[in-house]
């Protein structure tokens, strides 16, 4: 048998999806206004996601570097051949 602390864990578990559901659902039907909402929640740090979105921000700005620095060190390669 289920007990209460079991089940608020799964209530909170839920919860947590659905929000992560609802959250993703918004940026895939409006990438530039959720964009533009995710910046100012940023910009004011009053949120608890705020840490993540700026690290993920982060992350996609290195990676596009990186990607970008590769891709001419490829091209760099294949031309002197």
């Amino acid at each position: 048998m289920a007990t209460s602390e079991t089940r608020q864990a799964g209530a909170q578990e839920w919860h947590l999806h659905a929000e992560l559901e609802h959250e993703c659902g918004r940026l895939v039907q409006h990438p530039r206004e959720e964009l533009h909402r995710l910046r100012e929640e940023a910009e004011s740090g009053e949120s608890g996601a705020t840490i993540g979105i700026l690290l993920t921000a982060l992350g996609v700005w290195l990676v596009g570097a990186i990607v970008l620095i590769l891709g001419l060190a490829f091209l760099g390669y294949y031309l002197t051949l």
